[in-house]
C-alpha cells in the first residue's frame, strides 16, 4: 500500500496548490442551496408528473469537445432507468439510539469484562503539537528567507504567525480535554456515548476484543478484531492490489458454505430482535484488521421493506446510488440511502454489524420529475468539466505551457442524490447526471485498467447546477 500513500498524498498536495488559483469567470450554480430544483418541484403536480410519461436519454453519447485548455472526448455509453421514469422521494433522518446500540451488542456480543477508549492522550496531542511547531518554524524561516529552493517538499500556501499562535492555542484546547491514558478500566455492560468521537475497544469474556466505532451521527459500526476492524469486497481487494508494490495483501479465498453464512446472518437478526428487513445481497469478503486478514466470509446486506416504496442506498456522498469497484452495482435511480444492515460472518456466526443511520421514507415529491431537455444536460456536463479542471489545468500550464488536457469520458448514468428540503428536516432524493471522466490524460498517452483514474462530475438532472465534482473547489 506504499504506493497508495503516495498517490494520496500527491492527490492532497494538488488540491491545496490548486486552491490558490484564480476561479474559471463563466457562472455555473455549484451550491445546493441556490439550486432550482426545489421550486420547481414545488410547482410539480400529479397531473403533469403522470401526463410526462417517460424520459429518456440516448444509450450513448460520442463527441469530442474543444476548450481552450483542455479536450473532452466522450466516449460514454448512458446507464438509466427502463422505464424512464423519475420519483423524487422525502426523506427523513431516523438514527439509532443509544439504547437500540447497546442492544444490538448484548445480542451478538455478550459479556463484555473490561473496556478502553482509543482517544488521543495529553501525551500523544503534546507531541502532535510539538511536530506541528517544529514545522510551522521551519516554514516561516522559510518564508523570511524569500522562499529559497532547498529542496524540501513543502505545501506553498503563505503562512502567518497569527495563524501559528491560533493553531497552538486549538492544540492546548485539545490538551485540557484529553485523557490521560487509555487504560482499560472493568465494567459489566456496553455503554455508548453516542455523537463523540474515538473508537471503543472492549474485551470479551472469551478473550476476544471488540470495536466498536458509534460516532457517526446515530449509526453502528462494531467487529471482532484487534485494532481497527474492516470489511474489504473481493472487488476492493483486487484494486488495492494493483497499488501495493509488495503484492502481500493477505487476501484469503473464501471457503465458507455462502447458504451457511445467509442463514446464519438471519438467524442474527432475529436474534437483534429486527423486523421488516429482507435480504438484499451477498458478497464475498475478508475481514481485516489493518494488513492481517482476521476470518473469509460474506458479507450480507439486509434492507428495510418499504412496500410499495423501492430501497435505495449508496456509500458514496453526496450523491446516491454510486458505488465504486463493481460494475454491476452501477444501475440508474437504484438507490436513496435508506435503513441499512450489514452483518458480516462466517459459518461459526457474525463477526461484524455495521448499521448506517438510516433515513425513513416520508412522502413522495414528484411520481416523475421534470428533467431537462437532454441537450441542455449536455451543455451543462461540458461547462461542468471545465469548471472543475480549469484551474487543475492552469496549474500544470505554468510547468508545460503547451499542455492541452486530455480528459476521456467513458461512463455516464443518471442516479439519485440527496438535498436539503427547504424549511424542512426532510431530504428530497433528486435525480442527477453522474458522469465518470479520467482527467489524468496527456495527448500521448491512453487509459487501461491498471492507470484509469476514476472521478466525477455530478449535475443536477432538473435544474442542471453542479451538485459535485472531484476537482475545482
Amino acid at each position: 500500500m506504499k504506493k497508495t500513500g503516495i498517490v494520496l498524498l500527491a492527490v492532497l498536495l494538488l488540491m491545496s496548490t490548486i486552491a490558490c488559483q484564480p476561479t474559471p469567470t463563466e457562472e455555473f450554480v455549484v451550491n445546493k442551496k441556490d439550486s432550482g430544483a426545489a421550486a420547481k418541484l414545488q410547482a410539480d403536480t400529479d397531473e403533469s408528473a403522470e401526463s410526462r410519461g417517460p424520459q429518456r436519454a440516448p444509450d450513448r453519447w460520442d463527441e469530442v469537445y474543444e476548450s481552450d485548455l483542455m479536450t473532452l472526448t466522450f466516449a460514454a455509453p448512458i446507464t438509466q432507468k427502463a422505464d424512464g421514469l423519475y420519483p423524487v422521494y422525502r426523506t427523513r433522518s431516523n438514527p439509532l439510539t443509544e439504547a437500540e446500540m447497546v442492544n444490538y451488542l448484548n445480542a451478538l456480543f455478550p459479556d463484555p469484562v473490561a473496556v478502553r477508549r482509543n482517544l488521543p492522550t495529553k501525551a500523544d496531542i503534546q507531541r502532535e503539537m510539538e511536530w506541528y511547531l517544529q514545522e510551522a518554524e521551519a516554514k516561516l524561516a522559510w518564508q523570511d528567507a524569500g522562499r529559497p529552493d532547498d529542496g524540501v517538499d513543502r505545501d506553498e500556501t503563505p503562512l502567518t504567525r497569527e495563524e501559528v499562535d491560533q493553531e497552538l492555542a486549538n492544540y492546548q484546547a485539545l490538551i485540557q480535554n484529553a485523557p490521560e491514558t487509555n487504560e482499560e478500566s472493568p465494567t459489566a455492560a456496553y455503554h455508548i456515548p453516542t455523537g463523540q468521537e474515538g473508537i471503543l475497544v472492549y474485551r470479551l469474556a472469551s478473550g476476544d476484543s471488540l470495536i466498536v466505532n458509534p460516532s457517526w451521527e446515530g449509526s453502528l459500526y462494531a467487529g471482532l478484531g484487534s485494532s481497527h476492524t474492516h470489511v474489504y469486497p473481493r472487488y476492493e481487494y483486487e484494486e488495492m492490489k494493483r497499488f501495493d508494490d509488495e503484492d502481500t495483501l493477505p487476501y484469503t479465498p473464501v471457503t465458507a458454505d455462502q447458504k451457511k453464512c445467509e442463514q446464519a446472518a438471519k438467524d442474527a437478526l432475529i436474534k437483534l430482535g429486527i423486523e421488516g428487513m429482507v435480504l438484499a445481497a451477498t458478497e464475498e469478503a475478508n475481514l481485516m484488521d489493518g494488513r492481517v486478514c482476521l476470518a473469509g466470509g460474506y458479507e450480507c446486506l439486509f434492507v428495510r421493506d418499504f412496500g410499495g416504496y423501492p430501497y435505495l442506498g449508496s456509500n458514496f456522498e453526496p450523491a446516491q446510488g454510486l458505488t465504486y469497484g463493481s460494475d454491476s452495482s452501477f444501475v440508474a435511480n437504484k438507490h436513496i440511502r435508506a435503513e441499512e444492515l450489514r452483518l458480516f460472518t462466517d459459518e461459526a456466526g457474525v463477526k461484524l454489524i455495521s448499521f448506517d443511520a438510516p433515513k425513513m421514507i416520508v412522502g413522495i415529491e414528484s411520481k416523475n420529475a421534470e428533467l431537462l431537455p437532454f441537450a441542455q444536460a449536455q451543455e451543462r456536463i461540458r461547462q461542468g468539466l471545465v469548471y472543475g479542471l480549469t484551474r487543475w489545468a492552469q496549474e500544470l500550464k505554468q510547468n508545460e505551457p503547451d499542455l492541452k488536457l486530455n480528459v476521456e469520458i467513458y461512463k455516464i448514468g443518471i442516479t439519485s442524490y440527496t438535498i436539503h428540503a427547504p424549511n424542512s428536516e426532510d431530504y428530497c432524493e433528486m435525480p442527477c447526471y453522474v458522469v465518470y471522466y479520467d482527467p489524468w490524460q496527456r495527448p500521448d498517452s491512453s487509459r487501461n485498467d491498471k492507470t484509469m483514474m476514476q472521478e466525477t462530475l455530478l449535475i443536477n438532472a432538473v435544474d442542471g447546477s453542479i451538485v459535485h465534482t472531484d476537482y475545482g473547489y
